[in-house]
């Protein structure tokens, strides 16, 4: 029922070219549209919408509440890329403003969720790697480990206690035990995790 409104709304401001407007009645549309599972026609909206907010024309106030809007619609349907391009955008124009803390702090949560959820470069799994057993990891043997959890700092976490436990070398010629690891060191955690539970 709200639809219909929300498309009269961009109407309106579009004749009069009133950007805080159109981008409020956008971000209502785009809500509405997801709701009744017409994603690209939700993503096509927002994309409108943002046009308006990156190239200035929307108050301060108006800009915040889109990106952050923009922000949590992405988050909603696990698109990580775009969540993390518009999480960027945000911290971007957060930093050019002046007296915008209440956005200081949702750009905040938006960038430890973003980093909470994206997976790790290959580079960065060498890294946790090298830290956890004191020495430099081979790149196949970084790569191999990288492979087989994604990058997923979890999986990264356990596989790294799997390889300690087994008093696997980091090295190239030991790339071929990891994958092995993998599954079962994810499984035992989680299965000690459960018979905690009360």
């Amino acid at each position: 029922a709200a639809l219909p409104l929300f498309e009269r709304s961009a109407e309106i401001a579009d004749k009069r070219d009133d950007a805080d407007l159109f981008t409020l009645a956008g971000l209502g549309r785009s809500r509405c549209l997801q709701m009744t599972g017409r994603e690209a026609d939700s993503t096509a909206a927002l994309d409108e919408v943002m046009v308006h907010v990156v190239g200035g024309r929307v108050a301060p106030q108006v800009s915040g509440l889109a990106y952050c809007s923009v922000i949590d619609i992405c988050l909603g349907r696990f698109d990580l890329t775009r969540a993390t391009e518009w999480t960027a955008a945000l911290g971007q124009w957060v930093d050019a403003q002046r007296g915008m803390v209440p956005y200081r702090g949702s750009c905040l949560v938006h960038r430890a969720e973003i980093l909470q959820l994206a997976p790790l470069s290959q580079r960065a799994v060498a890294e946790l790697m090298r830290l956890a057993f004191g020495a430099d990891v081979e790149p196949g043997f970084a790569a191999a480990c990288h492979e087989v959890t994604g990058g997923v700092p979890f999986l990264v976490r356990e596989l790294i206690r799997a390889i300690a436990d087994q008093g696997i070398e980091p090295t190239s010629a030991a790339s071929s035990r990891v994958a092995g690891l993998a599954p079962r060191s994810v499984s035992h955690s989680v299965v000690q995790r459960l018979s905690r539970l009360p």
